[in-house]
């Protein structure tokens, strides 16, 4: 049985290579193969303060102690990025809206009128970080509209409280945080009256609507544009015969129709105009023609 034993010596000599080549690859790539002196973590997550944790926002503080706070916990990374506004013309420079969170990390903070006291305006530079607006100078903080430059951007604010609304754009310097107002409109609705008054580049002009009250709306009885310091000026008064229309539809219409809604999405300073819907119709209010012209719905 020669065959056999020549079989039996080649499988031990095959296991035995087998093993070799095995010992050979554990030994090379332990040798030669890619080393971590330490295992793999995941990077910790960023830790924000909470809101109770700046005792300066709930205290008596003073001014310039919130100031202080709020600019040491942003440079500290210890604050929510809300928003980021890049300034053109500027080495990667930014205006970041930042705050605190709330009790929940995920909740959306809203710089409105109810939070903006725990809120900033910063501008982030190479040169370093310059709080520029907080607290009551951000209520009803609306975005930036638009730079002017590297040095000056136009702000928009709007809020509402019960019937009333108001829109407005300042001018901010980007040095020094001061503000240069640069338009105001107010909307007033009344019992049975409402009023659209715009003040600001160069103008002045409010459109009244003077009615009765009938379940709950205002049925137009006259549709004026008229100077709000001298409503005696009337610069264009709506014809009855329109006017009556327009009561007929709100009388008939199965839902409440606003008498009046601006349209922020066309506010535009430099148009000099504002489109608005009157009791649901589209209209554009020239602010230099003291004009109401109806549109295409």
């Amino acid at each position: 049985m020669a065959w056999k034993d020549q079989i039996s010596r080649d499988g031990v000599l095959a296991v035995v290579i087998s093993l070799l080549m095995i010992a050979g690859g554990v030994y090379w790539f332990s040798t030669f193969g890619p080393q971590s002196s330490e295992p793999f973590e995941p990077p910790a997550e960023q830790q924000f303060v909470r809101v109770e944790e700046i005792p300066e926002l709930s205290s008596n503080a003073t001014e310039d102690e919130v100031e202080t706070a709020l600019l040491e916990a942003f440079q500290q990374g210890a604050l929510k990025e809300v928003e980021r506004y890049p300034i053109p013309d500027s080495k990667g420079e930014a205006l970041i809206l930042a705050a605190p969170i709330m009790n929940d990390p995920e909740e959306v903070i809203q710089c409105s009128i109810q939070r903006h006291q725990y809120c900033g305006l910063y501008r982030v530079s190479g040169e370093g970080t310059t709080l520029l607006l907080w607290g009551n100078r951000l209520a009803g903080f609306a975005g930036v509209e638009s730079f002017d430059s590297n040095r000056t951007a136009v702000i928009a604010t709007s809020w509402t409280l019960m019937n009333y609304t108001t829109v407005e754009r300042h001018r901010l310097d980007l040095q020094n945080g001061a503000l240069f107002p640069l338009l105001l409109i107010e909307q007033d609705l009344g019992y049975d009256f409402a009023e659209l008054q715009i003040r600001g580049s160069g103008h002045l002009l409010s459109l009244w609507i003077d009615g009765q009250y009938e379940n709950g709306r205002i049925i137009p009885e006259k549709i004026v544009l008229r100077d709000p310091e001298n409503p005696t000026e009337v610069y264009q008064r709506m014809d009855e015969e329109t006017i009556r229309q327009i009561g007929s539809m709100v009388r008939a219409a199965e839902e409440k129709i606003d008498p009046l809604f601006l349209l922020p999405s066309d506010q535009d300073l430099e148009r000099e105009g504002f489109s608005i819907l009157l009791y649901g119709q589209p209209y554009d209010l020239d602010l230099t023609q003291r004009q109401l012209t109806p549109l295409e719905p």
